[in-house]
Protein backbone atom coordinates (compact mmCIF):
# COMPACT_ATOMS: atom_id res chain seq x y z
CA UNK A 1 0.00 0.00 0.00
CA UNK A 2 1.27 3.66 -0.78
CA UNK A 3 1.42 6.47 0.79
CA UNK A 4 -1.51 7.99 -1.68
CA UNK A 5 -3.91 5.30 -0.27
CA UNK A 6 -3.64 5.58 3.26
CA UNK A 7 -4.18 9.57 2.77
CA UNK A 8 -7.40 8.57 0.99
CA UNK A 9 -7.82 6.17 4.21
CA UNK A 10 -7.17 9.27 6.28
CA UNK A 11 -9.56 11.51 4.77
CA UNK A 12 -12.57 9.63 4.00
CA UNK A 13 -12.22 8.38 8.05
CA UNK A 14 -11.98 11.92 9.11
CA UNK A 15 -14.40 13.44 6.59
CA UNK A 16 -16.46 10.35 6.88
CA UNK A 17 -16.93 11.34 10.86
CA UNK A 18 -17.50 14.51 10.18
CA UNK A 19 -20.31 13.70 6.98
CA UNK A 20 -22.05 11.30 9.79
CA UNK A 21 -22.07 13.93 12.55
CA UNK A 22 -23.60 16.75 9.93
CA UNK A 23 -26.21 14.09 8.31
CA UNK A 24 -27.60 13.28 11.57
CA UNK A 25 -27.77 16.39 12.90
CA UNK A 26 -29.04 17.74 9.44
CA UNK A 27 -32.96 17.45 10.07
CA UNK A 28 -33.08 20.19 12.72
CA UNK A 29 -32.00 23.07 10.73
CA UNK A 30 -32.31 21.35 7.55
CA UNK A 31 -35.91 20.65 7.43
CA UNK A 32 -37.38 24.45 8.40
CA UNK A 33 -35.29 25.76 5.74
CA UNK A 34 -35.98 23.70 3.01
CA UNK A 35 -39.79 24.44 3.80
CA UNK A 36 -39.20 27.94 3.85
CA UNK A 37 -36.92 28.43 0.91
CA UNK A 38 -38.15 25.53 -1.67
CA UNK A 39 -41.24 25.38 -3.84
CA UNK A 40 -41.29 21.44 -3.75
CA UNK A 41 -40.92 21.08 -0.60
CA UNK A 42 -43.46 24.08 0.90
CA UNK A 43 -46.22 22.16 2.18
CA UNK A 44 -44.66 18.86 3.56
CA UNK A 45 -46.30 17.52 6.58
CA UNK A 46 -44.95 16.52 9.93
CA UNK A 47 -45.43 13.04 9.33
CA UNK A 48 -43.03 13.33 6.15
CA UNK A 49 -40.60 15.24 8.07
CA UNK A 50 -40.40 11.95 10.37
CA UNK A 51 -40.19 9.94 7.91
CA UNK A 52 -37.10 12.18 6.11
CA UNK A 53 -35.85 11.95 9.87
CA UNK A 54 -36.20 8.77 10.24
CA UNK A 55 -35.08 6.88 7.26
CA UNK A 56 -31.29 7.29 8.00
CA UNK A 57 -31.79 4.67 10.42
CA UNK A 58 -33.17 2.28 7.37
CA UNK A 59 -29.66 2.99 5.92
CA UNK A 60 -27.97 1.25 8.50
CA UNK A 61 -29.94 -1.35 8.97
CA UNK A 62 -29.71 -2.55 5.38
CA UNK A 63 -26.54 -2.08 4.90
CA UNK A 64 -24.96 -3.79 7.85
CA UNK A 65 -25.03 -7.35 6.41
CA UNK A 66 -23.34 -5.88 3.93
CA UNK A 67 -20.74 -4.36 5.70
CA UNK A 68 -19.95 -7.01 7.72
CA UNK A 69 -19.19 -9.34 4.94
CA UNK A 70 -17.08 -6.71 3.35
CA UNK A 71 -14.81 -6.57 6.54
CA UNK A 72 -13.96 -9.76 6.58
CA UNK A 73 -13.89 -10.25 2.96
CA UNK A 74 -11.32 -7.37 2.23
CA UNK A 75 -10.55 -5.95 5.73
CA UNK A 76 -11.74 -2.29 7.65
CA UNK A 77 -10.23 0.01 5.30
CA UNK A 78 -11.03 -1.05 2.02
CA UNK A 79 -14.62 -0.86 3.08
CA UNK A 80 -14.60 2.16 5.11
CA UNK A 81 -13.22 3.92 1.34
CA UNK A 82 -15.76 1.61 -0.76
CA UNK A 83 -18.82 2.74 1.44
CA UNK A 84 -17.98 6.66 1.39
CA UNK A 85 -19.31 6.57 -1.99
CA UNK A 86 -23.20 5.78 -1.31
CA UNK A 87 -22.61 8.35 1.45
CA UNK A 88 -21.32 10.90 -1.12
CA UNK A 89 -24.05 9.85 -3.29
CA UNK A 90 -26.60 10.37 -0.82
CA UNK A 91 -25.05 13.97 -0.08
CA UNK A 92 -25.44 14.69 -3.72
CA UNK A 93 -28.93 13.41 -3.68
CA UNK A 94 -30.32 15.08 -0.38
CA UNK A 95 -28.05 18.29 -1.70
CA UNK A 96 -30.04 18.43 -5.44
CA UNK A 97 -33.40 17.04 -4.13
CA UNK A 98 -36.01 18.14 -6.01
CA UNK A 99 -38.49 15.70 -4.77
CA UNK A 100 -39.63 13.33 -1.52
CA UNK A 101 -38.33 10.71 -3.56
CA UNK A 102 -34.60 11.73 -4.05
CA UNK A 103 -34.92 13.19 -0.30
CA UNK A 104 -35.83 9.98 1.40
CA UNK A 105 -33.27 8.01 -1.51
CA UNK A 106 -30.36 10.51 -0.62
CA UNK A 107 -30.68 9.67 3.46
CA UNK A 108 -31.08 6.18 2.92
CA UNK A 109 -27.84 5.96 1.24
CA UNK A 110 -26.31 8.48 3.83
CA UNK A 111 -27.10 6.40 6.90
CA UNK A 112 -25.58 3.60 5.09
CA UNK A 113 -22.46 5.62 6.44
CA UNK A 114 -23.94 4.55 9.82
CA UNK A 115 -23.24 1.02 9.40
CA UNK A 116 -19.65 1.81 8.13
CA UNK A 117 -18.35 4.27 10.71
CA UNK A 118 -18.92 2.21 14.40
CA UNK A 119 -16.94 -1.12 13.09
CA UNK A 120 -14.19 0.50 10.78
CA UNK A 121 -13.59 3.08 12.83
CA UNK A 122 -9.95 4.11 13.93
CA UNK A 123 -8.22 1.48 11.74
CA UNK A 124 -5.53 4.14 10.64
CA UNK A 125 -3.34 3.81 14.23
CA UNK A 126 -3.23 0.27 13.83
CA UNK A 127 -2.06 -0.04 10.12
CA UNK A 128 -0.38 3.04 8.88
CA UNK A 129 3.29 2.41 7.09
CA UNK A 130 5.78 3.82 9.58
CA UNK A 131 7.12 6.86 6.98
CA UNK A 132 3.26 7.79 7.01
CA UNK A 133 2.39 7.88 10.32
CA UNK A 134 3.63 11.17 11.45
CA UNK A 135 1.62 12.80 8.62
CA UNK A 136 -2.03 10.91 8.97
CA UNK A 137 -1.28 11.00 13.59
CA UNK A 138 -1.65 14.46 13.57
CA UNK A 139 -4.76 14.64 11.13
CA UNK A 140 -6.27 12.08 12.82
CA UNK A 141 -5.93 11.62 16.16
CA UNK A 142 -6.07 15.20 17.47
Amino acid sequence: MDKSTQIYAATAATLGAFGLGTVLAWTSPGLPSMRKDSDDFRDISTGTESWIGAILCAGAFFSAPVVGVLMDTIGRKPTMMILSLPFLLGWLLMGFATNLAMMLVGRVAAGSENATRYPTRNPLPNYPYPHGYPLLATRYEN
